[in-house]
């Protein structure tokens, strides 16, 4: 009997997305968590060359990705409003990365469930560049 022994290479841009992806979500409950315990609204936000968080609690908050390719794009208007009300609206934001065009790696919320790292959004979700 012969077998065959293929290995499987991970593409190191969809692994660097996944990091982001992962440090985002984490850090969104973060702020989600930080908003409710205090009653206070906190926002986030893409801004070139990261991002940035919004509101009295919960920092200090990074403002750089990981790595500096990353670029995210949020579905839906404006900031992405995390709290204090336990149900949010529900978002959705890509991850890709600039040069070359990459597949793009989801962090969403339907706005009740946690925001969780995903292969396509679960909320109004739309192409990215």
């Amino acid at each position: 009997m012969i077998v065959g022994v293929r290995p499987v290479l991970r593409d190191p841009a969809q692994a660097l997305l996944r990091e982001e992806a992962e440090r985002l979500a984490a850090l969104l409950e973060r702020g989600r968590a930080a908003s409710q315990a205090h009653d206070q609204i906190v926002q986030w936000r893409v801004q070139a060359p990261g991002f940035v968080f919004e509101g009295p609690v919960g920092g200090p908050w990074p403002t750089q990705w990981l790595h500096s390719a990353t670029q995210a794009q949020v579905t839906g208007a404006g900031p992405v409003e995390l709290g204090p009300e336990p149900i949010i609206a529900a978002r959705a934001i890509g991850l890709y990365l600039a040069a070359p065009a990459q597949a793009v790696i989801w962090i969403s919320s339907d706005g009740v469930e946690p925001f969780a790292v995903r292969d396509e959004p679960r909320s109004n979700g739309a192409a990215l560049p």
